[in-house]
């Protein structure tokens, strides 16, 4: 059996080596990185953005309003035997 402490130093070598080696790829081919990033950026300002805005805006509409207390006092048994989640 490996004492902890090796298996310690053994872990932050190979996490050492494995980062150098994953930052190496990514500095071998930037152009695909960019074109990667790019790509995500653009997926998240056109669809994921659009697509969560009413949500945040509803959820922050309740959370304000006192609403969602409310609805949380009201569900609270019904949440408490279907998900097995503790009351408020």
């Amino acid at each position: 059996m490996i004492s902890f402490v090796i298996r310690a130093r053994l872990r932050m070598i190979l996490l050492t080596v494995g980062t150098t080696l994953f930052a190496g790829l990514l500095l071998w081919r930037p152009e695909a990185i960019a074109g990667g990033i790019s790509r995500g950026l653009s997926i998240f300002s056109s669809i994921l953005i659009p697509s969560l805005f009413p949500f945040l805006v509803l959820g922050g509409f309740l959370t304000r309003s006192g609403i969602a207390a409310v609805l949380g006092r009201r569900l609270d048994g019904f949440t408490r035997r279907l998900f097995g989640l503790p009351g408020c």
